[in-house]
């Protein structure tokens, strides 16, 4: 749900969405065995350019994104101007990397105490600045469609809410 939610609300918004593997293949097992099929490798995806870097989560998930340099390098760069988010277990993995430092974020609740900052741990979404994140799989969709308002404002969020039946914000 973590990734196939946010690229299909991104991808009805009409957001050119990349998805890469941090894997040594394009097909991406998930924890409960879907298999997702990545546009590219992240040694090819680094080399462009993004308006966005989302990562979805889970904890082995999370530590998988948490241990390839290039994406930690990519995100380190990105950080410094444009969008990026989290959800479960990744908000964790950006706070440890030095990604969230100064930043409000959530998590999923199992995960919540590592997070530096407690003082949203409670809340669903959260939006500081540049930083989206979510507390789980159960926030997907409300957490895509920030990031539609984030990116393409707030008329598309509630345009793409409303064609899929979903009441946001």
């Amino acid at each position: 749900m973590e990734i196939v939610v946010v690229v299909d609300v991104l991808r009805r918004a009409k957001v050119n969405v990349l998805v890469a593997s941090v894997e040594d293949s394009l097909e991406i097992v998930a924890a409960r065995g879907t298999k997702i099929l990545a546009d590219q490798l992240i040694k090819d995806a680094i080399l462009s350019n993004y308006d966005l870097i989302h990562l979805p989560g889970g904890w082995y998930g999370a530590q998988k994104l948490g241990s390839s340099e290039q994406l930690i390098a990519l995100l380190r760069e990105h950080a410094e101007s444009k969008v990026y988010g989290a959800i479960c277990a990744s908000a964790v993995m950006l706070d440890t990397k030095g990604l969230l430092k100064g930043k409000k974020a959530t998590t999923h609740p199992h995960y919540s105490s590592k997070l530096s900052d407690q003082s949203s741990v409670n809340v669903r979404v959260v939006i500081d600045g540049k930083v989206i994140t979510s507390n789980g799989p159960g926030s997907a969709m409300e957490y895509a469609v920030s990031i539609v308002e984030k990116l393409l404002g707030m008329e598309k969020a509630n345009h793409i809410s409303e064609t899929m039946g979903f009441s946001y914000p």
